[in-house]
């Protein structure tokens, strides 16, 4: 009896046992419905996962590109940079350059515009009191040269050239030999002439007989007799080319 008990107690703790350590032996097997359910969800999961692993990838390369895209604008805006601030760093090079050009100018202008003015007072000065050839056109190209020196905006080379054009004009002068007929006064009676420009040495008067010849006197600012005329007169016909070029002793203790 109390062997049978005690077998009893065995196998009750054996199966105890077997219960405790075997649970999922206990468990019912899943149905098929069940296991079709959880295999759908399976994939609707995997699906799920996959969209947002396509999407994250696509961000991923649209986020790439954007970055690529920014560094480009960036080195080039870093060259733009760059290229401005070596403009600016010429362009303050250049400016200090002309400043310092400018007051180098002042200095000059200080200095070289007072000779030109007066230089030019002087040529009209001149022109009052030398022969009287040309005068108007020479007064003339006084007065735009004057002009010139006056203007503000005309820069110091211009009229620099302006006065030494007027300069060179003037002393053209000096190598002009003319003849023309003119309607000249002389002592107080208006005669037809013939004058005879020889440079600045002298301006002298044929009449249309040829008997009476006059002279520029400077001093008096009129024509006079010439001591000779027949002297004059074979200048004359040298210059218009009728007699042979030669010397002749023309009457100039008068025009200077």
């Amino acid at each position: 009896m109390n062997k049978a008990k005690k077998d009893l107690s065995i196998l009750f703790f054996f199966i105890l046992s077997f219960l405790f350590f075997c649970p999922g032996q206990t468990q019912a097997q899943p149905s098929p419905m069940q296991v079709k359910k959880t295999s759908e969800q399976s994939v609707q999961t995997d699906v799920k996962t996959q969209k947002k692993f396509e999407a994250w990838l696509e961000e991923e390369n649209e986020l790439l590109r954007q970055i690529k895209t920014k560094e480009a604008k960036l080195e080039l805006l870093t060259w733009k940079n760059e290229k401005a601030r070596q403009y600016t760093q010429d362009l303050q090079i250049k400016v200090q350059t002309l400043q310092e050009k400018k007051k180098q100018m002042e200095q000059i202008n200080q200095k070289l515009l007072p000779v030109l003015d007066s230089t030019v007072k002087q040529v009209r000065a001149f022109i009052q009191t030398d022969i009287p050839y040309a005068r108007t056109a020479r007064q003339k190209r006084v007065s735009l040269t004057e002009g010139v020196l006056s203007d503000y905006d005309t820069n110091l080379l211009v009229r620099t050239q302006t006065v030494f054009d007027l300069l060179s004009q003037e002393a053209a002068l000096g190598h002009t030999t003319e003849i023309k007929p003119a309607s000249v006064e002389i002592g107080n009676t208006e005669k037809e002439v013939r004058l005879l420009h020889i440079g600045r040495a002298a301006l002298l008067a044929l009449g249309t007989g040829e008997e009476d010849a006059y002279v520029w006197d400077v001093s008096s600012a009129s024509f006079i007799p010439a001591k000779d005329t027949p002297a004059v007169n074979k200048a004359l016909q040298m210059a218009e080319g009728k007699h042979i070029i030669g010397l002749v002793e023309l009457p100039l203790q008068h025009s200077r």
